[in-house]
């Protein structure tokens, strides 16, 4: 069997392993195939998306580099290449990755999206929103685009508008748990305190370990001076994640309400 074909076998298994989250023996199988053919540019890009779920995300962008030299053009390692980017918090970087996959293929939804999730991250409110409408025209069944577009308009206090965008990511997909959270806390700032908690309890019916619904669910509380309801929805987040600072600083301030009560 040629040796090509050879490099294909195992780009082939190491796919069939990533599938079966088995991600070091994937990662094992293409560097077989990038042993036998050192310019296959698949091998490079997939062994690049195994290192991103492993959270090696410096050597994926090290793979991305090498699929693009081998083949500049190849769209789905610039995208990849991005997202590994963001989560190193390298975000003009990770733009210039998303704006290059556009210019390829202006209809790349995704790209679009965490083109918007890094420009966010950035503080650059507006542009990010151009680019979760972008997403939202390609496809307007996005949630998670409807959903961050929401998260942007909270931020720039536009509550109301924000619920729209969290109702549309809910009437998408109903288990959408971060759009519930970020509805409740868009009511919460409203002062709608009873309606956002019934939010934060759809949350808690879908993921119990949701930690952020049972923060806001106890701030929530604290708004309407249920300050004791308030530390157990604390306690709760603490259970879950005992670092969670947001939550440690709530309940200090509860239990100081209570104890001036008292």
């Amino acid at each position: 069997m040629p040796y090509k074909e050879d490099a294909q076998f195992f780009i082939s298994k190491g796919i069939s392993l990533y599938n079966l989250k088995k991600f070091n023996e994937a990662v094992d199988c293409f560097d077989e195939a990038i042993k036998m053919d050192h310019l296959n540019y698949k091998a490079w890009s997939n062994k690049g998306v195994v290192l991103g779920k492993l959270g090696h995300y410096k050597e994926a962008v090290e793979c991305f580099d090498q699929t693009l030299e081998i083949n500049p053009l190849y769209n789905t390692a610039c995208y990849n290449k991005g997202v590994a980017l963001v989560e190193q918090k390298k975000y003009d970087e990770a733009i210039g990755c998303f704006s290059q996959t556009l210019e390829i293929n202006p209809l790349h939804k995704m790209a679009w999206y965490k083109k918007g999730v890094a420009l966010d991250k950035l503080g650059q409110n507006n542009k990010a929103m151009e680019c979760f409408d972008k997403a939202i025209k390609i496809d307007p069944l996005y949630d998670m685009a409807w959903c961050n577009k929401g998260l942007v308009l909270i931020k720039i206090k536009k509550y109301n508008k924000s619920i729209n965008c969290f109702d549309e990511a809910i009437k998408i997909n109903p288990s959408n748990c971060k759009a519930w959270c970020n509805k409740g806390v868009a009511l919460d700032k409203l002062r709608k305190h009873d309606k956002a908690i019934e939010c934060f309890d759809e949350v808690i019916k879908i993921d119990p370990e949701f930690e952020d619904a049972w923060c806001n669910k106890g701030v929530a509380y604290g708004n309407l001076e249920e300050h004791d309801r308030a530390i157990e929805c604390f306690d709760e987040t603490l259970r879950i994640n005992p670092l969670h600072d947001t939550a440690l600083y709530n309940k200090n301030i509860a239990s100081n309400k209570l104890e001036q009560l008292d």
